[in-house]
């Protein structure tokens, strides 16, 4: 069974579709691997120019698959989080639009996905999150670096401190959805505009991409301590305590 499938459907637009929804498309490393065999692909592919992201089923993503994150210490979480970045540049220095279709939950590595995204479709009923300090962990999957561009430095802190779940309303109050539209209209919505981001100009697109970016030095000393914090927090009593936590559905007890 393949945990993420890849369709064309409409001219010059590609979409990948996370398809785990008994795990709400936690990221396993299987889920990663293929994510990041589809995103190369698409990226290479001459006759893709936009890119859609989504989940099927009525969810985006519910973040890093917590139940593999057992009996880690810091340099195997290091290590996990090396395997995830690859995953990362390949949204972060991606020359071609990409749009979120955000339905459901955008958690954790899932709120992170989506950020790194253009532009962020989401339904009426979707809910972004930022739950890290819940099992123990900082965020990551570049967020300390992303959620302040959207949002201001002010508000991140807020936001990420806090360990915020925002709906919908909230969420595009704050710039973190670009558009809310009924929850059965997601997917036309994101494809409709990718079709629109796929008539411009190829090369001014990935420049223009790149300038917005800015100095890529910037993103990867956030991604290399990004790695490191996750490693020592992925191997912390309290990460062990809130992984069980949330496995039994319980308040964890940090120490």
């Amino acid at each position: 069974m393949s945990l993420v499938k890849i369709d064309l459907p409409a001219d010059r637009v590609g979409r990948i579709t996370m398809d785990r929804p008994d795990q709400l498309h936690a990221l396993s490393a299987e889920m990663r691997v293929a994510l990041i065999d589809a995103m190369e692909n698409l990226l290479a592919g001459p006759d893709v120019r936009a890119i859609v992201i989504t989940g099927s089923e009525g969810n985006f993503c519910a973040g890093g698959d917590i139940s593999t994150m057992k009996d880690l210490d810091a340099e195997g979480g290091r290590a996990r989080m090396l395997a995830g970045h690859r995953l990362v540049r390949l949204f972060a220095y991606a020359e071609k639009p990409l749009i979120a279709a955000v339905e459901g939950y955008a958690m954790g590595a899932g709120a992170g996905m989506a950020l790194w995204c253009d532009t962020v479709i989401a339904g009426a009923g979707a809910r972004i999150g930022f739950p890290f300090f819940r099992v123990g962990l900082v965020p990551d999957y570049g967020i300390t670096f992303t959620l302040p561009r959207r949002v201001g430095e002010g508000r991140a802190r807020r936001i990420l401190l806090n360990a915020e779940t925002l709906g919908a309303e909230a969420a595009l109050d704050a710039g973190l959805f670009e558009e809310i539209v009924p929850n059965d209209e997601v997917q036309a919505r994101a494809v409709g505009l990718a079709e629109e981001m796929a008539r411009h100009p190829v090369a001014a697109v990935a420049m223009t991409k790149s300038l917005l970016n800015g100095a890529p030095g910037e993103l990867e000393t956030v991604l290399e301590k990004e790695a490191m914090a996750q490693g020592i927090c992925m191997s912390t009593d309290d990460h062990k305590e809130g992984a069980a936590a949330f496995r039994e559905k319980r308040t964890p007890n940090f120490r």
